[in-house]
């Protein structure tokens, strides 16, 4: 890259990650989920050693999926970055492109697609473009960055990790069958694992732990889907055209290229669908919607050939994947704003001001759950644990938290989940007031 070039992505890159600059909106409530975000976010602050004994529906980097304004600046630092390296992978996918289409379709993809990613999203879109410029450059670089991203996810959210992992999977299995060499089929694997346990021991300063972690995320995964599906009514014939015409798209494309990409791609979208169609409420339904869409965007940008029918094909397949969506249980609306530059410049210049407003209102949120005097008193410096779920109990109160393995009871799922919280309660680790 010249240094045209390289000054042209750093502009776009800032231009990107100012004018889609995520809103600062640094909250939590009360209530299953909500009050998670407070559970992440203090004990990745306050005590990350011990969410090495315990079990939740994401991982010990769940800041990264939602933060408060105590580990806000390093989730912000984090998704620039990605936002940069989104733009510098499509660059190395487009270089050979005309100058003016190339910079049009980076500074027009990369926008769009930042301003409706989620951090989850924008990892997927990076992984997917490293793996393709591997297949077209064949510098490890690109490969092991995709590599440590996944080994990342792993530690942040297990249905998003399995995902990445499938599409690792795919990768690894592809040139090991293409080349039918097993060194650098086992390097892959060995490098990878390097990653996973060298995250973990940069949380917890040993390996320990890691086998349990893995075997308990297992098991979240496992009944999952049986505990919370909807079971909605599904528009098959929708369904089964989507399918088709995606099948199409490499059908009438049957090259090198497309088959890598095909091959790359196809495990992980069973899973990801497996994982919609198993929640099927529209925030996972969406999920296979937005999984779709960046599979065809970065094929598009990939394989340079037949883009016009390749592009008329991938609007068809997402028309039916989206009709759908109407069909699964609580939609709900996203408000994109579409120009975030104000977010960018009260974040540099009202910071502290904003640190105080979010703690303010997490405050007057939780505020409902305050206990009565009598029985804080009761309680002193005593451990406690929340039964069911509620943790803003423990934040509003400043309570001393001696938590259970499984931390939302509902996500004992199975009997090795549930056996994890009554061996807990049979211990001298069990809280004195529940």
């Amino acid at each position: 890259m010249n240094k045209k070039n390289a000054l042209t992505c750093i502009t776009i890159s800032l231009f990107v990650i100012v004018i889609t600059f995520w809103e600062n909106d640094w909250v939590f409530y009360p209530g299953p989920d909500p009050s998670l975000i407070w559970v992440y976010n203090w004990l990745f602050k306050n005590n990350l050693a011990l969410s090495k004994h315990i079990i939740f529906p994401h991982g010990p980097l769940s800041i990264f999926w939602a933060t408060l304004s105590d580990n806000i600046i390093l989730v912000t630092i984090t998704v620039c970055l990605l936002k940069a390296l989104l733009v510098f992978n499509m660059y190395c996918l487009m270089q050979s492109e005309n100058k003016y289409i190339k910079w049009i379709t980076i500074l027009c993809v990369a926008y769009f697609l930042c301003v409706i990613l989620n951090f989850h999203g924008l990892i997927l879109l990076n992984i997917l473009l490293l793996y393709c410029n591997y297949f077209n450059f064949e510098q490890r670089a690109f490969k092991w960055i995709a590599f440590f991203l996944t080994a990342l996810n792993i530690y942040v959210q297990a249905s998003s990790a399995i995902i990445f992992l499938s599409l690792f999977i795919s990768f690894v299995s592809y040139y090991l069958i293409v080349s039918k060499k097993i060194k650098p089929f086992l390097t892959d694997c060995f490098v990878f694992l390097v990653m996973v346990f060298a995250l973990w021991f940069s949380m917890y300063g040993s390996v320990g732990g890691l086998g349990d972690y893995i075997r308990d995320m297992y098991e979240l995964a496992k009944d999952n889907s049986t505990a919370v599906s909807c079971y909605p009514e599904n528009d098959w014939l929708a369904l089964v055209l989507f399918f088709a015409v995606l099948a199409t798209i490499f059908l009438i494309n049957r090259t090198k290229e497309s088959l890598f990409f095909s091959s790359l791609i196809t495990l992980a979208l069973f899973a990801t669908w497996k994982h919609s169609m198993a929640r099927e409420n529209f925030f996972h339904a969406r999920g296979l919607w937005i999984y779709t869409l960046l599979c065809l965007v970065v094929f598009i940008m990939f394989y340079k050939k037949k883009r016009f029918i390749n592009i008329c094909l991938s609007i068809i397949a997402m028309f039916f994947c989206s009709l759908n969506l109407v069909n699964t249980f609580g939609q709900f609306y996203y408000p994109n704003d579409f120009l975030r530059g104000t977010y960018f410049m009260e974040f540099v210049s009202d910071f502290t001001e904003l640190v105080k407003k979010n703690e303010a209102q997490s405050n007057k949120n939780i505020a409902c759950q305050k206990l009565p005097a009598q029985v804080r008193k009761e309680i002193g410096n005593s451990t406690v644990d929340i039964y069911p779920l509620d943790y803003t109990i423990i934040a509003a109160n400043k309570l001393y938290w001696q938590p259970r393995v499984v931390i939302q009871s509902y996500a004992a799922y199975t009997s090795w989940l549930d056996a994890k919280d009554a061996q807990h309660f049979n211990s001298n680790k069990s809280p004195e007031y529940l």
